[in-house]
Protein backbone atom coordinates (compact mmCIF):
# COMPACT_ATOMS: atom_id res chain seq x y z
CA UNK A 1 0.00 0.00 0.00
CA UNK A 2 1.34 3.54 -0.89
CA UNK A 3 1.13 5.58 2.11
CA UNK A 4 2.04 8.82 -0.33
CA UNK A 5 -1.76 9.03 -1.52
CA UNK A 6 -4.62 10.06 -0.07
CA UNK A 7 -6.94 8.05 1.44
CA UNK A 8 -10.60 7.93 0.90
CA UNK A 9 -13.35 6.03 2.56
CA UNK A 10 -16.31 4.81 0.34
CA UNK A 11 -19.46 2.91 2.34
CA UNK A 12 -21.77 0.93 0.12
CA UNK A 13 -18.58 -0.35 -1.82
CA UNK A 14 -20.34 -4.03 -2.68
CA UNK A 15 -23.09 -2.36 -4.58
CA UNK A 16 -23.00 -1.26 -8.29
CA UNK A 17 -21.87 2.40 -7.95
CA UNK A 18 -20.02 1.71 -4.75
CA UNK A 19 -17.96 -0.72 -7.14
CA UNK A 20 -17.48 1.98 -9.89
CA UNK A 21 -16.34 4.13 -6.98
CA UNK A 22 -13.88 2.30 -5.54
CA UNK A 23 -11.88 1.63 -9.00
CA UNK A 24 -12.48 5.22 -9.76
CA UNK A 25 -10.53 6.20 -6.94
CA UNK A 26 -8.04 3.44 -7.55
CA UNK A 27 -7.47 4.57 -11.01
CA UNK A 28 -6.91 8.38 -9.70
CA UNK A 29 -4.64 7.34 -7.37
CA UNK A 30 -6.31 7.29 -3.84
CA UNK A 31 -5.87 4.72 -1.56
CA UNK A 32 -8.85 3.30 -0.81
CA UNK A 33 -11.11 1.97 2.61
CA UNK A 34 -14.09 0.23 1.04
CA UNK A 35 -16.92 -0.83 3.77
CA UNK A 36 -20.01 -2.63 3.26
CA UNK A 37 -22.50 -4.57 5.67
CA UNK A 38 -20.79 -7.74 3.46
CA UNK A 39 -17.00 -8.28 3.29
CA UNK A 40 -16.15 -6.24 0.67
CA UNK A 41 -13.56 -7.95 -1.95
CA UNK A 42 -11.60 -6.41 -4.54
CA UNK A 43 -9.52 -7.69 -7.18
CA UNK A 44 -7.30 -4.24 -7.49
CA UNK A 45 -4.35 -3.10 -5.20
CA UNK A 46 -4.67 0.13 -2.45
CA UNK A 47 -7.92 -1.29 -1.32
CA UNK A 48 -8.32 -2.22 2.25
CA UNK A 49 -12.20 -3.74 3.00
CA UNK A 50 -13.90 -3.06 6.44
CA UNK A 51 -17.36 -5.15 7.15
CA UNK A 52 -18.83 -2.35 9.04
CA UNK A 53 -22.92 -1.87 9.91
CA UNK A 54 -23.83 1.77 9.32
CA UNK A 55 -27.21 1.09 11.57
CA UNK A 56 -24.81 0.13 14.64
CA UNK A 57 -22.72 3.13 13.72
CA UNK A 58 -25.78 5.91 14.01
CA UNK A 59 -27.36 4.05 16.86
CA UNK A 60 -24.32 2.72 18.54
CA UNK A 61 -21.65 5.37 20.02
CA UNK A 62 -18.84 2.66 21.35
CA UNK A 63 -19.27 0.43 17.53
CA UNK A 64 -19.13 4.64 15.81
CA UNK A 65 -15.79 5.06 17.75
CA UNK A 66 -13.99 1.07 17.37
CA UNK A 67 -14.89 2.14 13.35
CA UNK A 68 -13.01 5.42 13.24
CA UNK A 69 -10.44 3.35 15.43
CA UNK A 70 -10.04 0.80 12.53
CA UNK A 71 -10.04 3.35 9.54
CA UNK A 72 -7.58 5.42 11.35
CA UNK A 73 -4.95 2.71 12.13
CA UNK A 74 -5.07 2.03 8.53
CA UNK A 75 -5.09 5.88 7.01
CA UNK A 76 -2.70 6.56 9.79
CA UNK A 77 -1.01 10.23 10.56
CA UNK A 78 -2.73 11.20 6.75
CA UNK A 79 -6.00 10.31 7.92
CA UNK A 80 -8.85 10.61 5.51
CA UNK A 81 -9.00 12.92 2.51
CA UNK A 82 -12.68 12.16 1.24
CA UNK A 83 -15.83 10.83 2.56
CA UNK A 84 -18.26 9.06 0.16
CA UNK A 85 -20.99 8.58 1.65
CA UNK A 86 -23.00 5.95 -1.00
CA UNK A 87 -24.43 3.14 1.37
CA UNK A 88 -28.30 3.44 1.73
CA UNK A 89 -31.44 0.58 2.11
CA UNK A 90 -34.62 0.85 0.67
CA UNK A 91 -37.42 -1.00 2.34
CA UNK A 92 -39.75 -1.56 -0.24
CA UNK A 93 -43.82 -2.73 1.54
CA UNK A 94 -47.21 -1.44 2.29
CA UNK A 95 -47.65 1.36 4.07
CA UNK A 96 -49.53 -1.08 6.17
CA UNK A 97 -47.24 -3.34 6.24
CA UNK A 98 -44.25 -1.31 7.58
CA UNK A 99 -42.72 -1.70 10.89
CA UNK A 100 -41.30 0.54 13.02
CA UNK A 101 -37.91 -1.43 13.05
CA UNK A 102 -38.22 -1.03 8.86
CA UNK A 103 -38.75 2.47 9.52
CA UNK A 104 -35.79 3.34 11.48
CA UNK A 105 -33.39 1.19 10.19
CA UNK A 106 -34.11 3.47 7.01
CA UNK A 107 -33.53 6.35 8.53
CA UNK A 108 -30.39 4.77 10.45
CA UNK A 109 -28.78 4.06 7.44
CA UNK A 110 -29.81 6.82 5.19
CA UNK A 111 -29.77 9.39 7.12
CA UNK A 112 -27.71 9.26 10.62
CA UNK A 113 -25.69 6.75 9.42
CA UNK A 114 -23.76 9.65 7.15
CA UNK A 115 -24.03 12.62 9.27
CA UNK A 116 -22.61 10.66 11.96
CA UNK A 117 -19.54 9.41 9.71
CA UNK A 118 -19.04 12.83 8.95
CA UNK A 119 -19.08 14.06 12.21
CA UNK A 120 -16.16 11.84 13.39
CA UNK A 121 -13.71 12.03 10.11
CA UNK A 122 -14.88 15.81 10.44
CA UNK A 123 -11.07 16.55 11.71
CA UNK A 124 -9.14 14.59 9.24
CA UNK A 125 -10.91 16.12 6.40
CA UNK A 126 -10.53 19.72 7.30
CA UNK A 127 -7.40 19.03 7.80
CA UNK A 128 -6.75 17.25 4.81
CA UNK A 129 -8.83 19.87 2.54
CA UNK A 130 -11.02 17.34 2.20
CA UNK A 131 -14.46 16.49 1.30
CA UNK A 132 -17.56 14.65 1.69
CA UNK A 133 -19.54 13.02 -1.10
CA UNK A 134 -23.28 12.50 0.09
CA UNK A 135 -24.63 10.17 -2.90
CA UNK A 136 -28.58 9.64 -3.35
CA UNK A 137 -30.70 8.59 -6.14
CA UNK A 138 -34.24 9.46 -7.69
CA UNK A 139 -35.13 6.85 -4.92
CA UNK A 140 -34.78 9.50 -2.10
CA UNK A 141 -37.82 11.08 -3.41
CA UNK A 142 -39.67 8.81 -5.28
CA UNK A 143 -39.76 5.14 -3.97
CA UNK A 144 -39.97 1.88 -6.73
CA UNK A 145 -43.32 0.77 -7.53
CA UNK A 146 -45.01 -2.53 -7.31
CA UNK A 147 -46.02 -4.12 -10.12
CA UNK A 148 -49.35 -5.61 -9.54
CA UNK A 149 -49.72 -7.24 -12.78
CA UNK A 150 -52.04 -5.44 -14.46
CA UNK A 151 -50.85 -4.68 -18.22
CA UNK A 152 -49.55 -1.18 -18.55
CA UNK A 153 -50.91 -0.68 -14.85
CA UNK A 154 -48.30 2.01 -12.92
CA UNK A 155 -49.75 2.73 -9.35
CA UNK A 156 -53.10 2.17 -7.40
CA UNK A 157 -54.16 2.08 -3.81
CA UNK A 158 -54.93 -2.08 -3.77
CA UNK A 159 -51.11 -2.59 -4.73
CA UNK A 160 -49.57 0.57 -3.73
CA UNK A 161 -50.29 2.30 -0.81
Amino acid sequence: METNKPWVLVTGAQGGIGKALVNEFVANDYNVIATDLVDAQFEVENVVSIQSDLERIAVDESYANEFKNQVDKIAGESGLSALVNNAAVQILGKTKELTRAQWQTSFNVNLHAPFFLSQIFLDDLAKNEGAIVNISSIHATQTKKRICGIRNHKSCFKCND
